[in-house]
């Protein structure tokens, strides 16, 4: 296009969101001025990838990762106006009013601006919220700038960025810099939610984090508040002392500017996803909150205040046996130990008992328990030659483990003088055994024994048993 044409076609855009040299000595006049901090922000390499822009308006993000290397460019935003998520006080003459404005025609800046440049980025006129990988893949970068401010429900919005980027989110987002000040640490959201310019919330620098992480993603790299500065079409706006204080903490710029803030994350592991909790706005508010998390950690996250006391009560009781407990563990009230002769008891570490657990040991018997497993309510260990029981698993309330059983068919003597059969019994690693169940055989790693089942007969890994006898129902391992 001649330079004519092209000074022509930027003169006759009524309104450009972004100031970019698009030919050399031609530069769009644009709202925000975004060429001197692009340098700023924490830029996976792009190289050979596919990336995405969320919100591109007149394409900035979008041609910067273009000229960075990337083999293919997608650019979304919508294209009506009236598609804006308007407050419910201007939402019957919001898009209207805009489209008076900015023209009728959103996506023209773009075209004017990729004719210009010759790129091959593809603008599509889709919603952040509609986002979906069957819509249109999966994406190696995603770039979204200045955009959540501008949404009701961000949270949704980021929720489908996360479901087609597969590896790097680069969020640039406007922060409040008064509540980064005083709530360092504290996520917190200012609402707006009313008025033309369209906007919701604006958090703060940990509000912004936890925005991201609540979607799914790792913060990985991240910027210092920077001043973003307003380009030479932007409206004047008017100073009042609070702003023109907080404006001395920063550069000076012409004729204004807004602090945003960008941040790196990468997609984490499916599922991983957490719900947003912010606002603990007040001294007083985040007193209490510290009060209850400090009271949360003392009741759960550390054994009982008697679970010390118990366990030496245990080794105090039983100077006759071998009773080793190999690290931290948490024994909850009604813990029990019968062992009148010499026997072996050795607990893994961070192993619990929860409530009325006891275990009971013949002479010369032998108990192993693996670390990280878990008691629930009265579980009993019946014990005459040995029980090895594996590290991270689950014994629900009422089950049992026993290595002997009854003999009973002889007819000529009583139960109790016919004695017990009795074997070495091992449960592997990772192994649930559901409420009220009985194991009296070997059971294999990771498998499941259904609630009420009795175990007779040994169980193999991975595989899910049930009944009396226990029989497998179904083997879901590798």
């Amino acid at each position: 296009m001649p330079d004519g044409n092209l000074r022509e076609a930027v003169a006759s855009h009524p309104v450009w969101y972004h100031t970019m040299e698009i030919a050399p000595g031609i530069v769009t006049p644009g709202w925000f001025d975004t060429r001197s901090t692009v340098r700023l922000l924490p830029w996976p390499d792009v190289r050979g990838k596919r990336c995405l822009e969320v919100g591109t308006y007149d394409g900035f993000l979008a041609f910067e990762l273009e000229r960075r290397g990337a083999s293919e460019v997608t650019a979304i935003d919508i294209l009506d106006h009236n598609d804006w998520d308007w407050p419910p006080d201007v939402r019957a003459t919001g898009g209207e009013n805009l489209a008076k404005l900015a023209g009728p025609d959103k996506g023209r800046g773009f075209e004017i601006a990729a004719a210009a440049l010759g790129s091959r980025v593809d603008r599509r006129p889709v919603s952040v919220y509609d986002l979906a990988p069957g819509l249109m893949g999966s994406f190696d970068i995603v770039v979204c700038g200045s955009l959540m401010l501008h949404l009701r429900d961000p949270l949704r919005a980021l929720e489908a960025i996360r479901s087609v980027c597969s590896g790097w989110f680069l969020s640039i987002e406007q922060i409040d810099f008064s509540m980064t000040a005083r709530h360092r640490r504290t996520p917190v959201h200012v609402l707006n939610g009313s008025g033309p310019l369209c906007q919701w919330w604006v958090p703060n620098t940990a509000g912004h984090r936890r925005m991201v992480f609540s979607a799914g993603f790792e913060v990985v790299r991240t910027t210092r508040p920077y001043v973003e500065p307003f380009g030479v079409s932007h409206p004047r706006v008017r100073r009042t002392p609070r702003s023109s204080a907080g404006q001395d903490l920063n550069p000076p710029q012409s004729p204004g500017s807004r602090r945003v803030a960008a941040i790196l994350p990468r997609v984490t592991e499916p599922g991983a996803h957490e719900t947003l909790s912010v606002l603990a706005v007040g001294r007083r508010d985040r007193l209490r909150a510290r009060l209850i998390e400090a009271h949360r950690r003392l009741a759960y996250d550390r054994p009982p205040p008697l679970s010390d006391w118990r366990r030496r009560l245990i080794l105090a009781r039983h100077r006759h046996a071998s009773i080793v407990f190999e690290g931290a563990v948490r024994i909850g009230p009604g813990f029990s130990v019968w062992m009148p002769g010499y026997a072996e008891l050795r607990i893994g570490a961070s192993v619990e008992f929860r409530r009325d657990c006891r275990i009971e040991m013949e002479h010369h018997s032998k108990v192993t328990i693996g670390a990280k497993t878990q008691f629930t309510y009265g579980v009993v260990i019946q014990c005459t030659k040995e029980v090895r029981i594996g590290s991270g698993c689950l014994f629900a309330n009422g089950s049992s483990v026993v290595d002997s059983k009854h003999v009973f068919r002889g007819r000529d003597q009583r139960l109790l003088d016919q004695g017990l059969e009795f074997k070495e019994l091992h449960i592997g690693d990772d192994v649930w055994v559901a409420s009220k169940a009985t194991v009296a055989a070997d059971v294999g790693d990771h498998a499941v024994v259904a609630a009420h089942a009795v175990v007779t007969e040994p169980v193999p890994a991975w595989t899910l048993v049930g009944g009396v006898p226990a029989r497998p129902i179904e083997y879901f391992g590798p």
